[in-house]
């Protein structure tokens, strides 16, 4: 079960990108895979990726720099992050620069379901967009796909 969705994960453990890697490549997406900030920051600004996961805390590039940068060339690609420990403030900084959601670890699990609301609710988007949407309808949208998430 293809679904032509191609998402890039990002995470210094090699243990959570296998579990990913495995995860959503059953689920049918075509999934890259690196333990870099730096080297996922390429990747995303070389590629288009429908989605991408990265885990918070990393060496070198972390989440929330990484997500700051990418926003930075007004690319507005979906990011969902991981973490093990987030820190207050956090949550708060990451919906500042558009993330979708924090998935604690180890609630791997979580990751397929938001997936499919943040593609569903792309296509709806690209839809509305399309046919010449208003804002209300555009509001009204996000207030549907926020209730799917809950």
């Amino acid at each position: 079960m293809k679904n032509h969705s191609k998402i890039l994960v990002i995470d210094d453990e090699e243990e959570i990108l296998s579990i990913l890697r495995h995860m959503l490549t059953k689920e049918g997406y075509e999934v890259e895979a690196t333990k870099s900030g730096p080297e996922g920051y390429a990747l995303v600004m070389q590629n288009k990726y429908t989605a991408v996961i990265c885990d918070l805390s990393m060496p070198e590039l972390d989440g929330l720099s990484l997500i700051r940068l990418v926003r930075g060339s007004h690319n507005l690609i979906p990011f969902v992050f991981l973490s093990g420990h987030a820190q207050e403030g956090h949550e708060r900084e990451m919906i500042n620069f558009g993330a979708h959601q924090l998935v604690q670890k180890p609630h791997l699990d979580r990751i397929p379901k938001i997936l499919r609301l943040l593609i569903s609710a792309d296509h709806e988007f690209s839809a509305l967009a399309e046919k010449g949407g208003d804002s209300m309808e555009f509001i009204e949208l996000l207030n549907d796909v926020e209730k799917k998430k809950n």
